[in-house]
This record gives C-alpha cells, structure tokens and sequence, in this order.
C-alpha cells in the first residue's frame, strides 16, 4: 500500500510513474497523464508570515499553480492553506494546481520536523503527505515531489515506490 495520498496526475515529473505513459527526450519528459498543469507555478518558499496574503494575491492575480512543501525550515505550508481558503470564492479547489514535497530528514529544521525523526523513511513520507493534507485543507494533491534524495539509495526508493502506491510505505 502506498502513502495514501489521492494525486491528479502520477507522472516521472512529480516522482509517481504508475499512472502516465513518459516520453524521454533528450533533456526533458513529457508527461501524458491527462492533467492540466498551469504554465506559471507560484513558489511559496521563504515567505513567512506573509504567506497567506501571497498566496491569496497569487491567485486574485491569476495564478493557478501553487508549489509548497512540509518544511517549516523554508515553508509556511498551514499559511498557503490559509491563502488558499481566503481565495475560495475566486477559485474551485479542481482549478487549482498544488503540489508539495517530502523533504528528508536532513533538510528539516531540527527543531520544527513536521513528522517523527524515529520512524521508518517511509513512514515519515506518509505523515509529511498527511501533514500536507491537512495544511492545504485540501483532500488530494496534484503532484508530490521528492525535494531531495535521502540518506541512502535504498530509502530513496523506498519512498519512491511509496509515492507510486506500489509498497514500501507505511
């Protein structure tokens, strides 16, 4: 079983490769998952407190690509939730792209990890994913991605698999 997060589209792009076929080309893939990704994507990375009224004004403005992560570090994940609800009667949850990332270990704050440090990597995957969830208020992501490769190659694809929903999560 996997991570048990609902994604509108699983491609090599956001580390899933189950869900759609991949052409590789020499510099890039291109994904077809039958997903519509906006051309511009608001990073939400390093604004603090201010992050929900940027986020809210990202989308006022037209933005319909959100990019996040569960690293309070560099993140205010729970205030692009906030952003988000604060723009609900501009938008519908289904015209919105967000995306997130679980951020290993070593990138985390030590004082501010968003999961349990003693746990299994896949198991701090699966709360990460279930943190976001619930920051976002939102009941699936759009695409997930792997913000860093983990300590060893062996728990990289482990967490990999988790994402793909074919094993290695708990």
């Amino acid at each position: 079983h996997g991570v048990g997060v609902k994604m509108r589209c699983q491609s090599v792009l956001c580390l899933v490769a189950a869900g759609g076929s991949v052409l590789r080309g020499r510099d890039r893939a291109v994904v077809q998952c039958h997903a519509e990704l906006p051309q511009l994507v608001y990073g939400t990375a390093w604004k603090k407190d201010a992050t929900p009224g940027l986020v809210e004004k990202a989308i006022r403005t037209g933005f319909r690509g959100i990019d996040t992560a569960c690293q309070p570090k560099h993140y205010n994940e729970q205030g692009v939730g906030e952003g988000i609800a604060a723009a609900a009667g501009l938008v519908a949850r289904k015209e919105l792209w967000l995306q997130s990332k679980f951020t290993p270990i070593r990138g985390q704050d030590p004082l501010r990890v968003p999961y349990d440090p003693a746990s299994p990597t896949t198991a701090q995957a699966s709360q990460s994913i279930a943190r976001s969830l619930e920051n976002l208020k939102t009941e699936y992501l759009d695409c997930l991605l792997l913000h860093s490769p983990l300590a060893t190659l062996e728990d990289t694809v482990a967490v990999w698999r988790g994402f793909r929903g074919d094993g290695g999560a708990g």
